[in-house]
């Protein structure tokens, strides 16, 4: 039971981690899965890449699905993919290049794939699946195998980039993103990164989300940077967040649902 009511267009899946495991198992490797069960709860992010198969019946009809992760917020998602809807099969939130290497890449916060069995099941092309599946250790396959390219073999990255020509793979990479890494580095910044998220009301009554990123730059009396974004993802501030957000009462967690517009801060979290 979810503590919040979703959006109409929402469903939610509830599965436990034993349970995908053996889903995962029974699925794709005859029941031979074993190591994986006993594997840190991070071993999931292994997993995003195989989900528009697992739930290939969940999503007959849609011509996307994707994954993303749970600590960001998004912001007005179809005004940035809606132009390479038609002309591309998979998009992702990073550049060509910003994984340190100079070429196409998946990324585990926001990776979109066409609902079509070639793209859907690239995973197939990694040489031993199995050996990612039936291990303790998360292989960042969603990624490029881990920073430090441990897993390089056994990756979606690796798979696009030797794929791309022999199956005509047409990827897209490159949004403008917030991200608050840099914000560790400069605690004495009071607000080194900030998101805004507001509603704007359009025709027939329906609203689309804008969200905007506030970003410093690290000398003195400099004004904010303020661009519009796909996405604003609090990869280091939720350390700081969540104990914050554990205090509120829920009429104050209500709050924070209902705000227009909504601000989330590196060091003080969500706030109206």
């Amino acid at each position: 039971m979810l503590p919040f009511e979703l959006c109409p267009n929402v469903k939610h899946i509830h599965i436990s981690y034993q349970a995908l495991v053996s889903y995962i198992s029974e699925e794709l490797f005859d029941g031979r899965v074993l190591w994986m069960r006993d594997a840190e709860l991070y071993k999931v992010i292994d997993v995003k890449p195989l989900l528009g198969y697992l739930y290939r019946n969940e999503i007959a009809g849609y011509k996307f699905w994707g994954h993303i992760d749970n600590d960001m917020l998004m912001g007005n998602v179809m005004k940035f993919l809606d132009p390479l809807l038609e002309t591309h099969d998979i998009i992702t939130g990073l550049r060509k290049g910003d994984n340190g290497k100079d070429m196409m890449s998946t990324w585990g916060p926001f990776t979109v794939y066409r609902n079509v069995p070639k793209i859907t099941e690239l995973f197939r092309h990694t040489p031993d699946l199995f050996y990612v599946f039936n291990n303790h250790s998360a292989f960042f396959f969603d990624e490029w195998g881990g920073d430090s390219g441990d897993y390089w073999d056994y990756s979606m990255t690796k798979i696009i980039n030797d794929k791309h020509a022999e199956l005509g793979l047409r990827w897209h990479g490159g949004f403008p993103l917030g991200w608050d890494g840099e914000c560790e580095k400069t605690p004495e910044t009071p607000r080194c990164s900030e998101c805004t998220l507001t509603e704007k009301f359009y025709s027939k009554g329906h609203t689309r989300s804008s969200l905007t990123w506030n970003r410093t730059v690290f000398q003195p009396n400099e004004e904010y940077l303020t661009y519009d974004v796909l996405l604003c993802h609090f990869q280091m501030g939720k350390k700081i967040m969540q104990p914050l957000f554990d205090k509120l009462t829920p009429l104050q967690k209500r709050g924070l649902a209902e705000a227009n517009p909504l601000y989330l801060g590196y060091k003080e979290g969500f706030h109206l």
